[in-house]
């Protein structure tokens, strides 16, 4: 066999087994991505239950109730479009409170109701995503002089 034929042999094996692990990796992390939703997006999308996201927004005032019985708390996040009810159990932040953005990781169960995880509330109060602000601008809420973004 001629050098130049071993040559391009081996350049076409060494790109499928390229092609056969970049494959493998995308696989594997699918499970693994997390995506970031406002309360809006959620609204309009049809999302997945038991499909692991994040949502993103502001804790709605007057939303947080405490169960003390079983350690569960009922808030809602918005972007001053669109609420989206959150259920936790768990010890929440210390910066957590009404009007304060977070983020919540979690499921959407079966009849709709988002069970967090995680929740994630901003180390200070003049931090919001980006996507987030985009959001409440887009709903006429935004105020400039709050400068909510990073």
């Amino acid at each position: 066999m001629l050098p130049k034929n071993k040559r391009l042999i081996f350049i076409i094996i060494s790109m499928l087994f390229f092609a056969f692990g970049i494959g493998i990796i995308l696989f594997v992390l699918n499970d693994q991505l997390v995506f970031f939703y406002t309360p809006s997006e959620i609204k309009s999308e049809t999302i997945q239950e038991k499909r692991n996201l994040r949502i993103g927004g502001v804790v709605a005032e007057g939303s947080f109730t405490r169960d003390t019985t079983n350690n569960l708390k009922i808030f809602q996040i918005t972007d001053y479009t669109k609420n989206v009810k959150v259920y936790y159990e768990g010890i929440l932040p210390d910066l957590f409170r009404e009007g304060q953005g977070v983020v919540v990781e979690g499921v959407f169960n079966k009849e709709g109701t988002f069970i967090a995880h995680q929740v994630l509330a901003k180390h200070d109060e003049n931090y919001m995503p980006a996507s987030v602000v985009d959001a409440i601008k887009k709903s006429g809420h935004w105020h400039e002089n709050k400068n909510l973004s990073n």
